[in-house]
């Protein structure tokens, strides 16, 4: 979708509203999370047309709605800070509203793989009975757990310069031809 921005002398300057969403993610936290924006098309008068007479004044800033959501409150205003700082060169006033993050339980509740596991733990546990159940969680716990502590590993090992499973072996030789 693509928002009016900027009526000019020249025409119509449009923004993409794709583009500016991936231009404010690029500068969120991990736990910070974009849940939408609208521009205000053309509101300002002074948007209408560019002052080329009076050069000295400073361009009129169009407001850009953003709607964001953390559970983290104590940053907040520092997002808020960057934001407006990002915007304010590109012409735009950023008013940042936060949302409850209440979403994501909601996006849980919406995922196959909870109904997945839901519904295979149910089965089992009809099937195999209790104590299956709880030997198969068991053992699927502890391999959860094994897998985590070999990768921890992995990547201890890769920072300290070494690269285990990996040979260092010679460039392979070219087999030589006997036609030749």
């Amino acid at each position: 979708m693509y928002f009016l921005w900027k009526r000019t002398q020249h025409g119509v300057v449009q923004i993409s509203g794709e583009g500016l969403s991936d231009f404010i993610r690029g500068f969120l936290t991990a736990k910070c999370r974009l849940c939408g924006l609208a521009l205000a098309s053309g509101c300002s008068p002074q948007s209408l047309l560019p002052s080329s007479t009076d050069k000295d004044s400073p361009p009129a800033d169009d407001p850009l709605t953003v709607v964001l959501s953390m559970t983290d409150s104590s940053s907040r205003p520092g997002i808020e800070r960057k934001l407006s700082f990002l915007m304010r060169p590109l012409g735009l006033a950023p008013l940042v509203v936060w949302g409850t993050p209440e979403e994501e339980l909601l996006d849980l509740l919406k995922s196959p793989w909870l109904w997945m596991g839901l519904a295979s733990s149910i089965a089992l546990a009809v099937i195999a009975g209790w104590e299956g159940f709880f030997w198969t969680a068991f053992c699927g716990t502890a391999a959860w757990f094994a897998a985590r502590g070999l990768a921890s590993l992995y990547h201890l090992a890769v920072r300290k310069g070494c690269r285990p499973g990996f040979a260092e072996t010679p460039a392979p030789v070219a087999p030589k031809n006997p036609a030749l």
